[in-house]
């Protein structure tokens, strides 16, 4: 038996019909400007100083309740990893994700909240190409996005993951994920606020207009994700978006293997802490802009 899989949510319906938008906060523990962010929405949702006019607004403020207890990333598996429908769910988070999966029902949109164990300058991630979700990113209060995440798990199943907007993507809806700086930067929650709400005006759910960007987004594109193995550590206290040119000694595995960059190259979500097993770090590159 696995407890704490009772989510909370919070429905709304708008006044006349338009689209469905989910919001998650607190996939991971101690990721908790999401919540704060989503308790703010339903306050003021309940209060009317912020009124649904179009569609329909499904919020679920902490989707990982042990993990948050417990203060740590995931309990048993990483729900951002088996996140889509299964028969036979074993692990605490497998339950947790066909909760969730049943509760969202159909949907439009899903706006997933995160922030990051490092600390790191905002930024989303461009999962789902099409002008929707383009609409959004081009004005969340991000300095980086990032594309192809799904390419550096295909093919391989033995690491593939199963992520919230790559569940959206394979019942053929979209969404946007953001990272809203380091778990305890002062800003982070207000950042997460501002996500929400330019998602809800850009899909004509409340009155109001977002503005354009102040800073214009750096492009990148995903090119490798390295896994941790027993023993080993970074050769320096790298943060998010950290750059390296080709050649730079990233890493070094238990075993000596040193770990370089082969092009110049950004790094993604270091993780000293990660387990044997679990992502260890990414790299980016580059990319045009959209």
């Amino acid at each position: 038996m696995h407890g704490d899989t009772q989510i909370e949510t919070h429905n709304y319906k708008g006044e006349s019909i338009g689209l469905k938008l989910v919001i998650f906060g607190r996939i991971h523990g101690p990721e908790h400007c999401g919540e704060t962010a989503i308790r703010r929405l339903t306050e003021e949702l309940n209060s009317g100083k912020i009124k649904l006019t179009k569609g329909e607004l499904k919020l679920f403020p902490r989707c990982n309740p042990r993990a948050t207890r417990e203060k740590k990333r995931y309990s048993e598996k990483n729900l951002n990893r088996v996140f889509y429908k299964q028969s036979n769910p074993t692990s605490y988070e497998e339950n947790l994700a066909q909760e969730i999966i049943q509760k969202m029902g159909d949907f439009d949109f899903l706006l997933d909240i995160h922030s990051t164990t490092r600390e790191s300058p905002p930024f989303a991630m461009r999962d789902v190409i099409n002008s929707v979700s383009d609409r959004v990113l081009k004005k969340i209060p991000a300095e980086f996005l990032l594309s192809d995440w799904k390419k550096l798990y295909e093919g391989n199943t033995a690491t593939m993951g199963f992520d919230t907007i790559g569940y959206a993507e394979s019942v053929g809806k979209t969404g946007v994920c953001i990272e809203c700086g380091q778990h305890d930067a002062p800003n982070a929650a207000e950042l997460a606020y501002e996500a929400i709400l330019i998602t809800l005006w850009e899909l004509g759910m409340i009155a109001g207009n977002a503005n354009e960007r102040k800073i214009k987004a750096k492009t990148l594109s995903f090119s490798k994700v390295v896994f941790k193995e027993e023993g080993g550590n970074f050769t320096a206290d790298w943060k998010n978006f950290d750059v390296f040119e080709a050649g730079k000694t990233i890493a070094i595995r238990g075993t000596g293997e040193k770990l370089l960059a082969t092009e110049r190259s950004y790094i993604v979500f270091p993780r000293p802490d990660a387990a044997a097993g679990d992502e260890w770090f990414y790299l980016a590159r580059e990319a045009p802009a959209f």
